[in-house]
């Protein structure tokens, strides 16, 4: 590369490579050994995406990819090294035999072999998985950049990249992106109610009755707020320093309702805010016909989104009724007194004929859920608590806010375990469900140690003894989240797994000896599941 060898030339001297038994050797001779190493193997379609706290936590990364061709298993691994600035952003990803990093905010720095590239925002290093070692490198905003994506293209082309997926997956995600706006406002104290339709023609309708978005004419940035909103990536009230900000947000940068616009084959919105109805249209990712105004004299307020997914960027965009029932149902549990209706108009209700109506709302949150999943017949009552915390996730980075509640009984006929951060379902877990295994661990065996209920030489007790019999959901909220990728479904902050065990291991230690009969309940049938 370094010599100006062009792909063609490069792919045969490897193939002379390989016919003389020449091997390969890496490119970066001074690695650090101290720096651990992420290695797998990128799949076609597949991200990894590293947030800022889960990599400001270590010096640097390496990232090792391993060639795909079954022939080029004996040659090394092709070495990057990332180091990110304290607020940068970016993805790893790889699509139609091309891996790449793609920085989404803020700048990076990028060393190939004796290289190193300064990415700013939307420029990407582009590599080739299946002829290794190639490389295409770009940096500098004003550069042609292959990979660089401007405008829609960022996410009609690449899809996966901010959605996961380019299939039905990736889909449903982006409707989850714009319901979560609207959970955002109504958390805040901006509305109760949030209507969701599946419609027949396969387009989705989000109507909330929050503040509304701003989309008028902005004075700082000396252009409209719906061009922010709905044409730029990152965007939003998260960002500001304005009245509109959210303390805690499930959308994680105000990149959601962008990309969702982007991704469609069209868009509308309609607007209520500070006496105006707004009217917005898109097709395909660009704006039609600019911002449409007139009085309105009606009290409400609130936005309308209505979309319909573009087949052009997703393979599948028919995502079933149950992801929105699914989804709808755990955003209710984890707002309380939040309710949340659904209306699927491809699925008629048997007993009416009419489209399939559902509707949501736990008034007590998490603590009504886990007493409807465990019903009548447990071991305990349902406990519940919740507090605060101040921390950071490392030395040189700023405190950041973290609040916690969680909800719980035993039983020994159901058992669940559910993490929430932010409103987003963690189905990975994360930081959460360390905080979880560690705590109840620790408090139960302390239990049996402290009334010698062991026998002798008898094992301590593991996790999987005491989720035989839990019933436990958590919801936490942070000012700074740390989440593994834009699918939101694990998170990685370290204070938040330090504040939630210290957080459970003392409500646990208040209750066993507020409730020392419900105590000896839990862990006798803890050790009974160990047996």
């Amino acid at each position: 590369i370094e010599n100006n060898i062009d792909l063609p030339s490069l792919a045969l001297l490897i193939k002379i490579a390989r016919v003389l038994g020449v091997r390969l050797g890496t490119f970066l001779d001074d690695q650090d050994e101290t720096g651990p190493v992420v290695s797998r193997k990128m799949e076609a379609t597949d991200t990894i995406s590293f947030s800022n706290n889960a990599i400001h936590s270590r010096k640097h990364m390496q990232y090792h990819s391993l060639s795909k061709s079954k022939a080029d298993r004996h040659m090394e691994p092709f070495i990057i090294d990332v180091a990110p600035t304290q607020d940068s952003d970016f993805v790893l990803s790889s699509h139609e035999g091309e891996e790449f990093i793609m920085v989404m905010e803020g700048v990076m720095e990028i060393s190939y072999g004796k290289s190193t590239y300064l990415l700013e925002e939307g420029d990407s290093i582009y590599y080739d998985s299946i002829v290794p070692h190639h490389v295409h490198a770009y940096e500098g905003q004003a550069a042609k950049i292959l990979a660089s994506l401007k405008g829609a293209d960022r996410v009609r082309k690449r899809p996966a990249v901010i959605f996961g997926s380019d299939g039905v997956e990736g889909c449903a995600h982006s409707i989850f992106e714009i319901v979560s706006n609207s959970i955002d406002e109504a958390r805040d104290g901006h509305g109760d109610t949030i209507n969701v339709t599946r419609c027949k023609d396969g387009s989705v309708i989000v109507e909330d009755f929050g503040r509304g978005m701003p989309v008028d004419w902005n004075n700082g940035e000396g252009r409209f707020n719906w061009e922010l909103l709905f044409c730029e990536m990152y965007a939003g009230g998260k960002y500001g320093e304005g009245e509109d900000n959210y303390e805690f947000s499930l959308g994680l940068n105000g990149l959601g309702l962008c990309a969702t616009q982007y991704a469609s084959a069209w868009m509308t919105a309609d607007i209520y805010r500070d006496g105006y109805h707004y009217h917005l249209d898109f097709k395909k990712g660009e704006n039609v016909g600019g911002l449409q105004k007139e009085p309105y004299k009606g009290r409400r307020t609130g936005s309308i989104i209505h979309w319909k997914p573009d087949d052009e960027v997703f393979t599948d965009i028919d995502v079933p009724g149950s992801y929105y029932k699914d989804v709808l149902r755990r955003q209710a549990v984890v707002n309380a007194g939040l309710t949340l209706n659904f209306t699927d108009e491809k699925e008629k209700d048997p007993a009416t004929g009419k489209p399939w109506h559902e509707s949501w709302c736990y008034q007590n949150g998490i603590a009504d859920y886990v007493a409807e999943v465990a019903g009548e017949d447990t071991l305990t009552p349902v406990f519940s608590c919740e507090s605060e915390a101040v921390g950071r996730d490392r030395e040189d980075q700023p405190d950041y806010k973290v609040r916690m509640s969680a909800a719980f009984c035993f039983s020994n006929k159901v058992q669940l375990l559910e993490y929430y951060h932010n409103s987003s379902w963690l189905e990975h877990g994360g930081s959460p469900e360390h905080a979880v295994r560690t705590a109840f661990v620790y408090q139960i065996n302390k239990y049996l140690k402290e009334k010698n209920l062991y026998k002798k030489g008898e094992s301590t007790i593991s996790f999987q003894d005491v989720q035989d019999c839990l019933v436990y959901v958590s919801s936490s909220f942070s000012t700074r989240t740390s989440y593994e990728n834009q699918t939101k479904k694990a998170i990685t902050n370290k204070f938040v797994s330090q504040a939630m065990t210290d957080f459970l291991k003392h409500y646990l230690e208040v209750y066993f000896l507020e409730k020392p009969e419900e105590a000896q309940k839990i862990c006798q049938q803890v050790l009974v599941n160990k047996q």
